[in-house]
């Protein structure tokens, strides 16, 4: 795979902002008993007028298992930032990564308790 450049990314937040903006957004959370995980959907289906072919837009995958989910909830209000400051990192880092064309990509991200571990611990 061929790295996106760092300069690119910088301004991934404006670009993301630009593309929500041509975009719906459509969330679901679905619970697997199975296997005790709940996941949250995120998909931004691209406007009518944007992609005339009807591709899909980005969508990500948050999945907590229901003890990761359970201690999440009891983070307080800083750690729980410090929990999306990591995810947004990790997320970032893997849509450099990804192909120029890959505007229709499917990313899962699992909540662990490591993830939570430090979280808990940066201040």
């Amino acid at each position: 795979m061929r790295r996106r450049r760092r300069d690119r990314s910088v301004n991934s937040t404006e670009n993301i902002m630009h593309s929500n903006a041509e975009r719906e957004l459509d969330t679901t959370v679905r619970f697997d008993p199975e296997t005790g995980t709940i996941t949250f959907h995120a998909a931004w289906a691209a406007a009518a007028h944007t992609a005339p072919g009807g591709s899909p837009g980005p969508q990500i995958d948050l999945v907590f298992d229901c003890w990761a989910m359970e201690r999440y909830a009891n983070l307080d209000a800083a750690a729980r930032g410090r929990v999306h400051a990591l995810l947004h990192d990790a997320v970032e880092q893997t849509v450099e990564c990804l192909p120029e064309q890959a505007d229709a990509c499917r990313l899962t991200v699992e909540i662990t308790d490591a993830l939570l571990d430090v979280a808990t611990r940066l201040h």
